[in-house]
């Protein structure tokens, strides 16, 4: 008889996890993007189809919302599932770490607001319970002492009774719920027939939120417990419900309550006669015992509507909740679950932002009035690491449309500034003069004088009668427009196409088609030709060559990158159109304007100047092809002169939803050229980078960097792009930095926040597009300073480790005169001081410091001065905390991980060392202070890493952090058969009814964990003599060798391996027989490790083969 062994894992089609299609009534989420709101998850699976739901656009957030009475609202947790399949079961199952969704409870009309100092009660007949007996234990089975309910329910007074008569006049009814000691019955007291049993239930509201712990003193028996915060029944005392004389008792469990909110309450009390006792007591913020117990007010209570005791009244339980989208790239689903009821919610998709950190910086902190100093702006992208960006979104091919104005005006002269001026003759006497359309011909004061042109290199200008050089537009624009094309020669991803456009746009071609191939030398040098044979003449139809320049993506492929980059030097003062009709209403024309692909149309407008429709037509275009076409285009709008109307072309760039830029002169104009052509030859451009800071009253702006306007208290610029290159080396986007200033003059005294306004830190910002096509905003950081009148102290500050104590750091602090010194923690704790000195020969003077470490906090210390004029200075020092190092990846016993350091706020890390070598090429910039160094090089047990720190004023900080790295490879478990003491692995595992079988689980990598073999089906399979083995390897073999001490549960199949220093590789047999009244089919067997789940499999159990 041959036996087939099978083994088949979770990974296999033999054995799939189950879709998850709970139901959790009432929850409701939904994803919001910059865009707007995604499809709504309505208490059921919701899985998204349309790439527009799917793709989120800018931060997203989760928002959960539900109201209603089930008690599933108290317990939504919730994850993010980052993954390319739907999650199953098993990726519930495998999740540690949930999140809650916080709720709030609203009682509905149950609790009796207008009665405080009552509660609910009801009371029992005990006349079939013995006096003073509790023979078999009678009066601790609640089931008989609560027998018999009195039909009455009625409200109760909370108060404390003081006396027999107080709490039961005449031995017949009592009045309160709670009593002090006092003989009522049997042996001393006044009615020898006394007993009880009651329940009392309804609220309790405290007069201060806090952590509280309740206690009971009774005699005899009782029981109780407070709903808190988290919806959980804390009981206030157990094992209480039996005979006992005056007793104390408390769980002392923690009982999160908030002050003004109802919380429910239940109470027992019985009494088997005699005496009596019966009081509730609390402690606020530790723990209660009989000597700090207080007696619970009478007016914290409040009685209940229902009529069942000890029940939870019913409550209206409403979200509002919100958490962060993840902004790792990659595609998520969002899993929900309430207890065994769970949901999925996606896919949404997350694209790759730039990771942009910013700082700002000044000398110091502390000026003298109308002392000017400068802001320094650093701008630093992050790289990219290049697995976070799908190849298809850099990998494109692209195109570029030029389109350059040839208007008459293009002949003007850009350094007059127009058709017209002033010169000198020899004689210097001054003379007016005119260019006409073609640029050759001058007009002297009436006099017509036609000049020959000059040619320096191969450009052409005009002389005038003086021998000035006049440079036309036309010959700067074709400079600038060919030093562009240079940029892209030879690269054969980039391809160009030429509209030159005036009263109309005309077409240009290269080899029959509409763009010049650059890495063709012959259609590279066409097009430098094309350039340099364009003449001015006619108007300006902007909107024309916009159409023109659409046209020419007619036949391009969908997936390449378009950018039209237009070049005017005026305002639009033609348009084109195919039917020209008169209004009678209001005597005016009208047009259908010219959005197609031919040539058939015409043309019309102002001519010299600019009409309504010369502007109308230009936005439409802009508009409706360019932005709303079946093409997506980046266009550019530049402005070339020192006199148009720059409104006009910021219009029609806004239309197109482009970018406006301006060039007042040649330089300029190539400058811009240059810098959109650095911005297309990027893998991963973030555009149209806009920055603005408003500045406060008394901060005078006395200049600022090229491309930045002053306007009162306000800067602002277009200060460029970023452009994003892929670094084959590093396989990382990598943008080079930069830098801007802006110099400011302080005309008042005072404390100031440069950048930011109150809380709001919205004064100094920039907008930018961002890689993904969404909107960016990001902020500088606020700087603070203050303004003198006469000098105050100078200091200057680095922190370091203690040389000899773990537990402290040491100061530097070095101050150029005497001064009060008082050192803060974040929360302005006083943690050191130093009384001003009175010798001042021997400053400046540096001071040693130590600090102990437990007396920091937060990211910072912060250091005030007060010298003998009262002059008081306050500087920061930044601290440096490393989280735990994570581990990315292990192989051939290189470690790669990660560096995450926070530190102080608008802070720049100036260098990180491991193990004495540095890892950082130049200064990095914090996010906020944060910072993380991905595939850094460490090594296994010891690490050594330093970091220093310089913050905005230059106070520094040096700290040397310890990391013992243990890295541990990926356990690999593997299931197979055990035979002849060789393991061997198996792809199928059949067991014959009746028989065992030694089956076998390999794991590798693994150490002190806790091993569980869970049986899908105890009644058809049993499993016997678990054991633990080392493994042997022999060749290609793997067999068992020592046995090993493990703790073995035989009913529970868990196994605790032995406490090691190192990782091993175990063998676990199991000896598995089927039974012989076995069903057949399959049975799923489950090995967890530390409860996840490993890995499954299925035994086919099956009949005996009929060997007949």
């Amino acid at each position: 008889m041959i036996l087939v062994i099978s083994l088949i894992l979770s990974q296999m089609n033999v054995f799939q996890s189950y879709a998850v299609t709970n139901e959790i009534s009432g929850l409701k989420m939904k994803v919001v993007d910059a865009e707007g709101n995604k499809p709504e998850y309505n208490g059921k699976t919701t899985i998204l189809t349309d790439e527009k739901d799917i793709n989120l656009n800018g931060d997203a957030s989760v928002f959960f919302e539900a109201k209603g009475t089930s008690m599933d609202l108290t317990n939504i947790e919730y994850t993010f599932f980052k993954q390319e399949t739907l999650p199953n079961e098993n990726d519930f199952n495998n999740v540690k770490n949930w999140n809650k969704v916080n709720y709030r409870e609203f009682i509905n009309g149950d609790v009796v607001k207008d009665e405080p100092g009552y509660l609910t009660w009801r009371s029992y007949n005990v006349a079939h319970m013995a006096t003073m007996s509790n023979k078999n234990g009678s009066w601790s089975n609640r089931a008989n002492v609560y027998k018999n309910p009195n039909n009455k329910i009625q409200f109760q007074s909370t108060k404390t009774s003081k006396s027999v008569e107080e709490y039961i006049p005449e031995g017949k009814i009592t009045k309160s719920v709670f009593m002090i000691p006092m003989d009522i019955g049997v042996n001393g007291g006044p009615y020898p027939n006394y007993k009880e049993a009651s329940k009392f239930w309804g609220y309790i509201k405290p007069s201060e939120t806090g952590t509280y712990y309740f206690g009971i003193n009774s005699d005899d028996g009782s029981y109780g417990y407070i709903i808190d915060n988290s919806g959980k029944k804390k009981e206030i005392v157990s094992g209480f419900f039996y005979p006992h004389g005056s007793k104390w008792g408390t769980k002392n469990v923690p009982v999160k309550l908030t002050a003004g909110k109802y919380y429910p309450i239940y109470l027992e009390y019985f009494n088997w006669g005699g005496s009596a006792h019966f009081e509730l007591y609390y402690n606020k913020d530790c723990k209660v015992s009989n000597n700090n117990k207080k007696v619970v007010p009478e007016n914290w209570f409040y009685p209940s509507r229902t009529d069942e005791p000890g029940e939870i009244s019913e409550s209206t339980f409403e979200i509002d909740y919100k958490a962060k989208f993840p902004t790792e790239p990659g595609t998520y689903y969002i899993g929900v679950k309430s207890g065994n009821k769970k949901g999925i919610y996606g896919p949404f998709k997350v694209f790759p932002k730039a990771p942009i950190n910013m700082v700002k910086e000044v000398e110091k902190n502390q000026f003298l009035l109308n002392e000017e100093f400068t802001i320094n702006y650093k701008i630093q992208p992050q790289p990219i690491p290049s697995e976070n960006i799908l190849p298809e979104s850099y990998l494109k091919d692209k195109e570029i449309v030029l389109v350059m104005d040839t208007s008459g005006s293009m002949a003007w002269d850009i350094e007059r500034g127009g058709g017209s001026g002033y010169t000198w003759d020899n004689n210097g006497n001054k003379v007016h003069y005119y260019l006409d359309s073609k640029g050759d011909i001058i007009y002297y004061r009436r006099h017509k004088i036609k000049y020959d042109l000059y040619k320096q290199g191969n450009e052409v200008y005009y002389k005038d009668y003086v021998g000035n050089i006049i440079k036309p537009r036309i010959t700067i624009a074709k400079k600038a427009a060919k030093n562009f094309v240079e940029k892209f020669k030879g690269n054969e991803k980039v391809k160009i196409a030429l509209v030159p456009y005036d009263s109309y746009a005309k077409d240009v071609t290269f080899n029959n088609g509409d763009f010049a191939n650059l890495s063709d030398e012959n259609q590279y040098q066409q097009l430098i030709n094309k350039i340099n044979s364009l003449q001015p003449d006619g108007g300006t139809n902007i909107g024309d060559g916009l159409r023109k320049a659409y046209y020419k993506f007619s036949n391009s492929n969908q997936n390449t990158r378009k950018y039209v980059i237009l070049m005017t030097d005026g305002e639009p003062t033609f348009h084109s159109y195919i039917v020209k009709k008169f209004d009678w209403g209001d005597g005016s024309y009208y047009y259908d304007y010219y959005l197609g692909y031919g040539s058939h149309y015409y043309i019309d407008g102002g001519g010299n100047y600019t009409t309504d429709e010369d502007r109308e037509y230009a936005n439409k275009v802009a508009k409706d092809l360019i932005l709303n076409g079946e093409h997506k285009i980046d266009s550019f709008m530049i402005a070339f002169s020192n006199d148009a109307d720059k409104n006009e072309l910021k219009n029609i760039a806004n239309s197109a939803k482009g970018y406006y830029k301006e060039a007042i002169d040649g330089n300029a104009l190539d400058e811009v050229y240059q810098k959109l052509a650095k911005q297309i030859q990027s893998d991963l451009p973030i555009r149209g980078i806009n920055f603005k800071e408003i500045f406060p009253q008394g901060i005078n702006i006395v200049s600022a960097s090229k491309g930045l306007k002053i306007d009162g208290q306000t800067v602002t610029g277009d200060i460029g792009s970023i452009s994003y290159r892929l670094n084959k080396q590093t396989n990382q986007f990598e943008a080079e930095p930069f830098e801007f200033f802006i110099k400011v003059k302080p005309t008042k005294t005072g404390d100031y926040t440069l950048g930011k306004c109150g809380n709001d830190d919205s004064t100094s910002y920039i907008d930018y597009e961002d890689i993904d096509g969404s909107d960016g905003h990001k902020e500088f950081p606020g700087v603070d300073i203050s303004v003198y009148e006469k000098q105050p102290p100078d200091i200057s500050a680095n922190l370091k480790n203690h040389k000899t104590d773990n537990d402290k750091y040491n100061l530097d602090l070095t101050i150029d005169e005497p001064a009060k010194i008082e050192i803060f923690n974040a929360d302005r704790y006083l943690i050191w001081k130093k009384d001003r000195e009175k010798n001042s020969n021997q400053y400046p003077k540096t001071f040693s410091i130590d600090i102990n470490k437990s007396d920091v906090n937060g990211n910072y210390i912060t250091i005030k001065a007060q010298d003998k004029f009262d002059n008081v200075v306050e500087e920061t020092v930044p601290l440096i905390k490393l989280k735990p190092i994570e581990i990315k990846s292990y192989a051939h016993e290189i470690i790669k991980g990660i560096l995450d350091i926070e530190t102080q706020k608008n802070s720049t890390i100036t260098s990180v060392k491991i193990n004495g070598i540095e890892v950082i090429k130049n200064d990095v910039l914090t996010n906020n202070g944060e910072y993380r160094l991905e595939e850094v090089d460490l090594k296994e047990n010891d690490n050594e890493i330093e970091i220093s720190v310089k913050n905005y004023i230059g106070n520094t900080a040096t700290l040397k952090f310890n990391r013992n790295i243990e890295v541990q490879e990926p356990i690999e478990v593997e299931l197979g058969i055990l035979v002849n003491k060789e393991f061997k692995k198996e792809s199928q595992i059949n067991l014959v009814k009746g028989y065992s079988l030694n089956l076998a689980i390999s794991i590798k990598n693994i150490k002190n964990q806790e091993v569980v073999l869970e049986i899908g089906d105890k009644n058809s399979i049993e499993v016997s003599e678990i054991e633990v083995y080392e493994a042997v390897y022999d060749e290609d073999k793997i067999s068992i060798g020592n046995k090993v001490d493990a703790k073995i549960n035989k009913q529970t199949y868990k196994i605790i391996l032995p406490k090691v220093d190192n990782y091993k590789h175990y063998i676990i047999v199991y000896k598995t027989k089927a039974k012989i009244d076995a069903k057949i089919g399959s049975v799923v067997n489950k090995i967890k490790i530390d409860n996840n789940l490993m890995t499954s499999s299925v035994i086919n159990i099956v009949e005996l083969p009929n060997l007949e």
